[in-house]
């Protein structure tokens, strides 16, 4: 079944903002990893458990990540599709 230029555009606009906030999360957790190893005040095993505490903040609140309802955000698009299509 061929997709309509609107779907497409819907499609690539998605994957754009996904890559975006994949983009940003990686680049914000790296970053904060990276200043631990920058911290010259820190010893190794000091290194260490900063990473750990770092490690462990990511854990609490990956699951306080908002998911979006694509159907509500976007309805004139996905008006009269089945409930279980896929995108």
């Amino acid at each position: 079944m061929a997709i309509s230029e609107t779907e497409h555009e819907l499609i690539e606009a998605l994957a754009e903002e996904v890559s975006a906030a994949i983009n940003r999360g990686v680049s914000f957790w790296m970053t904060r990893v990276e200043d631990v190893f920058q911290d010259r005040q820190l010893t190794t095993l000091g290194r260490l458990q900063r990473i750990r505490e770092i490690v462990e903040e990511y854990r609490r609140n990956e699951d306080r990540i908002p998911m979006v309802d694509v159907r509500r955000e976007f309805p004139n698009i996905w008006k009269g599709h089945r409930s279980n299509s896929c995108v």
